[in-house]
């Protein structure tokens, strides 16, 4: 009896370390498992989180609490665009602008050629009149007729004289000529000056621009403290060539200048204007 208790007491405590060894090894399988799926989630979590393609692009939606790209419908494509791209597919406006550029040189000489001063600077369009010039012009409302440059002095130091009988200083007045109003060679009016040519050069440096130059001879000691250019406005039924009508001088260019041009009676103002656009 002894020995078969000791006997099947020796099978039960072998049936229990087996079992303990199976319990063993599940638990230890269930571990590695659970350790591996922890490392493949975050794998997985970490490689979408790098992507940049379009499968990325639909995780920062708005659904993710991220603001999606600002879009604006383009008229030039006719479609939403990000503004992003607007902005890079379309040229910007300063590229695109037409440009009217003045540029005015005056050189004041003594009656015997001797160059006295050099003066340069740029003009721009005159208020109200540069534009709608343009426009009516270009639209056949107007035909452009004589151009002029007026000398203005500071003041009423003005270094032209008027009619002969007053002697009262006025501004400059250079004209093309022919005039049909006759205004210029007038001794009633001899602030006034017909030599003023209007060139549109083919080559050269003021290749394609206009090209005004004259020259006055003042009659006071002045300081030249403004300056403009003007044409007449003339129904479109006059011939540009001819130039000849009664309409009025329009500004079309103008300048103030801060420093002003120092001129002595006797002395002549010979001014160029080029006037191109780009």
């Amino acid at each position: 009896m002894n020995r078969n208790a000791e006997r099947n007491s020796d099978v039960e405590l072998n049936t229990e370390g087996i079992m303990r060894k199976k319990w063993t090894l599940a638990l230890g399988m269930t571990v590695v498992i659970s350790v591996v799926a922890v490392i493949a989630f975050f794998t997985v979590g970490l490689s979408n989180a790098g992507e940049t393609g379009p499968e990325a692009a639909a995780v920062t939606g708005p659904e993710s609490g991220k603001s999606a790209p600002a879009m604006v419908t383009d008229s030039t494509y006719g479609e939403e665009l990000p503004v992003a791209r607007l902005k890079a597919d379309q040229p910007s406006g300063s590229d695109e602008g037409i440009q009217v550029h003045g540029r005015w040189t005056i050189e004041i000489t003594e009656p015997d050629g001797r160059l006295v001063s050099l003066t340069e600077f740029d003009n721009s369009l005159a208020d109200p009149w540069g534009g709608p010039i343009l426009a009516n012009v270009l639209a056949h409302v107007w035909s452009p007729g004589a151009w002029k440059i007026t000398l203005t002095g500071l003041g009423s130091a003005q270094p032209c004289d008027t009619m002969a009988s007053s002697g009262a200083p006025r501004p400059c007045e250079i004209y093309e000529l022919p005039l049909t109003d006759n205004i210029v060679a007038n001794p009633l009016f001899p602030h006034t000056f017909g030599d003023l040519s209007v060139t549109a050069p083919t080559s050269g440096p003021n290749a394609d621009a206009l090209v005004l130059s004259g020259t006055a001879t003042v009659a006071f000691d002045s300081t030249i403290a403004e300056v403009a250019t003007a044409v007449r406005g003339c129904a479109p039924s006059v011939a540009p060539a001819d130039a000849n009508c009664g309409g009025s001088f329009l500004t079309f260019t103008s300048k103030t200048l801060s420093n002003g041009v120092a001129v002595l009676g006797g002395q002549a103002v010979n001014v160029t204007v080029v006037i191109s656009f780009s």
